[in-house]
Parts: C-alpha cells; sequence; structure tokens
C-alpha cells in the first residue's frame, strides 16, 4: 500500500470515528464514496 492510500485510509477511518460521535452513521456505500472521493481529491493535490 503507498503512503497516499495509507494516509487516505487513516483520514477516512478517524472521519468515519468522527462521524460516529455525531450520531451520522454511514453505510458500507457511502464509507466506500468518502473514502473514493478523498483519494480522488488527494491525488489531484499531489
Amino acid at each position: 500500500m503507498s503512503n497516499t492510500q495509507d494516509f487516505v485510509n487513516a483520514l477516512v477511518v478517524g472521519t468515519i470515528k468522527y462521524l460516529n460521535k455525531l450520531n451520522l452513521k454511514l453505510t458500507p456505500d457511502e464509507e466506500a464514496n468518502l473514502r473514493k472521493d478523498l483519494f480522488d481529491e488527494f491525488e489531484k493535490r499531489i
């Protein structure tokens, strides 16, 4: 796994944990979309 993927995965996990604390549960599809969108945006900037 690349450093970019590791970073995005950590960001997604942290974001999901935070949303869960706010009682904003994501479906598996929403989690996958979040991961893809964050990765795509991050890739644009490197």
